[in-house]
């Protein structure tokens, strides 16, 4: 069974894009191509997975100059496995296909069989919510370059070499105008967990780091979040090729999980 889908990726419907913008170039964030493919996913097997496996950013999904970007989603169900991909081709002012075509994302549905390690880590992840923030959101701000629909740290309570707290913040302005959307995946909370990492990498490893790939992706809640959820992300190592590793959970003040990321990999830019 297969499934293909095309979808423009462009300001006036995605207007969140300027708040992801390097350099004033918009880039498709991660967590919306993660959304993408659980969505894909449930739409070729009738069922929404418990998440995503063997997830890779290979390339970006740019607006060069502004200009809308058109892909192309295909999903593949091999028996037990659904594997996704996104992909886009360059088109020229004349409309003419330039070169190959590009791969973006990849990734396979998560069934079933994920092993939780919250109850590993739950005791330290919850020590210290009510402490006050030891960096601002402002001060996180002024490091990265993520826009108000894109700042969903409240703050970061502690960070080490080994670990970083942070508090969900819902952001300043949401991520589509017309109201709350109840996504999948809960692409926001996942983008937070990744940029609690990220905070980590820049302190201890004094480097900024983009999504590279992940191991397993577990979503368990999908409602739109309280006002109140943390993050932890646990530091793994780095690979060979000097790529940051860590583990992340998103949950709340009762400590109930909402999300949990095995084998985050990021990429220094």
């Amino acid at each position: 069974t297969e499934i293909r889908l095309e979808k423009e990726f462009n300001l006036e419907s995605d207007p969140y894009l300027a708040d992801h913008a390097i350099e004033g170039t918009p880039y498709v964030p991660g967590v919306m191509g993660i959304e993408t493919f659980v969505e894909t996913a449930t739409a070729l097997t009738g069922s929404v997975p418990q998440g995503l496996k063997d997830v890779h950013f290979f390339l970006p999904i740019k607006l060069l100059r502004n200009r809308p970007q058109a892909v192309r989603v295909i999903g593949k169900a091999q028996g037990a496995e659904v594997e996704m991909e996104i992909e886009s081709d360059f088109i020229n002012s004349k409309g003419v296909k330039w070169g190959n075509t590009r791969r973006h994302f990849t990734a396979k549905a998560l069934k079933n069989g994920f092993v939780s390690t919250w109850e590993s880590v739950k005791a330290q992840a919850m020590t210290g919510l009510s402490t006050a923030a030891a960096v601002s959101a402002e001060a996180i701000y002024q490091k990265y370059f993520h826009g108000p629909s894109f700042q969903v740290l409240g703050g970061i309570l502690r960070v080490d070499k080994q670990a970083s707290l942070a508090v969900y913040n819902t952001t300043p302005l949401p991520q589509w105008s017309d109201a709350p959307r109840t996504l999948l995946a809960n692409p926001m909370l996942i983008e937070a967990a990744f940029q609690c990492c990220g905070f980590q990498d820049m302190t201890v490893e004094h480097k900024m780091t983009l999504p590279d790939a992940i191991n397993e992706l577990a979503v368990f809640k999908r409602e739109i979040p309280p006002a109140k959820l943390y993050l932890y992300g646990v530091y793994k190592g780095t690979t060979v090729d000097g790529k940051t590793l860590h583990d992340a959970y998103v949950f709340d003040e009762n400590g109930a999980l909402w999300v949990e990321i095995h084998g985050y990999q990021a990429i220094g830019r």
